[in-house]
């Protein structure tokens, strides 16, 4: 779902994909983490969770640079630096996770490669 939403905004488009991401994402990543904390050698449960994970990147990146934008117009100097810094640290955290998603998925790969060969 593609949306053009800025700090300001309050158009309809921008509160339904809110709504999206509040009824549908973020109810995907926490589905995806109780699966894999309750099958923690599930490829396929993993893979779900990299996959709900993945989902939280456009979301995540709309937040961080509507934060980034509503910064300069903070008045408050320690309010804005607190915002700033938490759209930095949010930045770090989505590119860590992101890494890491990458990472975990090619191991998945490698070890159904693996797998398949053993099982021919």
């Amino acid at each position: 779902m593609q949306v053009n939403c800025h700090a300001s905004s309050s158009s309809p488009a921008c509160v339904v994909y809110l709504q999206y991401v509040a009824d549908q994402i973020i109810p995907g990543l926490v589905q995806g983490i109780k699966g894999t904390m309750a099958d923690p050698e599930s490829a396929s449960a993993q893979l779900a969770l990299i996959k709900a994970a993945q989902d939280m990147n456009q979301p995540g990146n709309k937040l961080i640079g509507t934060a980034k934008g509503a910064t300069p117009t903070v008045s408050d100097q320690a309010t804005a630096l607190s915002l700033e810094n938490a759209a930095k640290n949010m930045a770090i955290a989505l590119q860590v996770k992101t890494d890491s998603c990458l990472s975990k998925r090619f191991m998945i790969h490698m070890q159904r490669i693996r797998l398949q060969k053993l099982s021919k």
